[in-house]
């Protein structure tokens, strides 16, 4: 078992099995408020909570330990309030209090997590544009994120292992088993390859109509970039792509078949201004901002435009409040947009969905020297 928070994390105020008792005796929404209270400590949940439901709380945690040992889990749990919980998780709206996991949680502390998914039951066409964007991804070090379901998303998988690349397994049920049965093998690989399966759901729970969509805010959660294969217009897929909207991620979408019903969903996240399309994996490539076929533009810059490039960052786009914040002098918005504009015609910059805008390319760090000490 993984007794230690991993990651180098900061001690927690409690134990794994501490941590999923005080879950047993709160609503999810209550405990993730708890988690990110300082103040909170288990010695303070059993001061609030009737004795008889703290022993009952305990008694439950202890027992599905216990079964998680004697299955040779080797489970990890990490709290909301854990160094451990990935960053990007951390930031939506409902993030899971708690975290279950095996294998290599760090596979998803790489800073390019892209998920890829798409349809169960999924067309040979799917299966070539996942192979395609899977090799076009390969050599820009990237952890791949799905849902280990049928179809889209374990040819994903495949391919990532294929590509030597970590991949993460989000995982609507307790990591006791792997659903599907026939993923089993695969699931292993992913272990075996430093990748690993995450949930948030102890070992023993079983998947239900209500946790594959709950698993999906994870997968969307976990990536900076979610991609749609394939999608039926009423499917799991969309409600991830859905919720990848509802967090400011970056969708994209394959252009649909036009004449081709398997596509619909693609169709409508398009059409909904829910999904940038793209119709090839280079061009993905283009809109994830990573072609690096080419050398960095001319750096002819100025102490202005050094300032404003970095306000930026290659990881997590900005909006303009928090550019604005960063720059020193401040100025106008408008004039921060021509500035923006003018940088993002240069090549230094790219912009995103919501007026967010990132780097491109990492700044020369002598030249960001010699303006700080200008």
């Amino acid at each position: 078992m993984h007794n230690d928070l991993p990651l180098g994390a900061s001690a927690s105020l409690a134990s794994p099995v501490q941590l999923m008792a005080a879950f047993h005796l709160n609503k999810p929404a209550a405990f993730r408020e708890k988690l990110l209270d300082s103040n909170w400590s288990f010695e303070a949940e059993l001061d609030q909570q009737p004795p008889a439901r703290v022993a009952s709380a305990l008694e439950k945690a202890e027992q599905t330990w216990a079964r998680a040992e004697a299955l040779n889990l080797d489970l990890g749990v990490v709290s909301l309030r854990d160094k451990g919980y990935p960053e990007l998780l951390a930031q939506i709206s409902d993030p899971p209090p708690l975290l279950y996991w095996r294998g290599d949680l760090s596979a998803v502390h790489c800073r390019k997590t892209v998920a890829i998914v798409g349809a169960r039951k999924a067309s040979p066409r799917a299966q070539q544009i996942t192979q395609e964007i899977m090799a076009a991804l390969a050599p820009h070090e990237i952890t791949l994120v799905s849902g280990m379901a049928s179809g889209v998303d374990a040819w994903a998988h495949q391919a990532a292992l294929a590509a030597g690349l970590p991949t993460a397994a989000c995982l609507a049920h307790g990591l006791h088993a792997v659903h599907p049965v026939a993923n089993t093998r695969l699931a292993n690989r992913i272990l075996d390859a430093n990748g690993c399966w995450i949930s948030e759901h102890p070992p023993g729970q079983g998947a239900s109509a209500f946790t594959f969509p709950t698993r999906n805010r994870i997968i969307a959660g976990l990536c900076m970039n979610i991609v749609v294969v394939e999608a039926l217009s009423k499917s799991g897929t969309k409600i991830t792509a859905r919720m990848g909207h509802e967090y400011n991620r970056n969708v994209f979408a394959a252009s649909p078949g036009w004449c081709d019903p398997v596509f619909q969903g693609n169709a409508d996240l398009i059409a909904e201004n829910k999904a940038t399309p793209f119709n090839s994996a280079e061009s993905l490539i283009r809109l994830f901002g990573w072609d690096d076929k080419h050398d960095p533009p001319a750096r002819n810059f100025t102490s202005a435009d050094l300032r404003l490039l970095g306000a930026l960052d290659l990881k997590e786009p900005r909006d303009l409040d928090t550019i604005l914040n960063t720059l020193k002098p401040r100025c106008r918005v408008s004039e921060l947009r021509g500035r923006l504009m003018h940088a993002e015609k240069s090549g230094w910059v790219l912009r995103w969905r919501g007026d967010r805008y990132t780097l491109k390319y990492a700044l020369p760090l002598a030249e960001l020297q010699e303006d700080k000490s200008a």
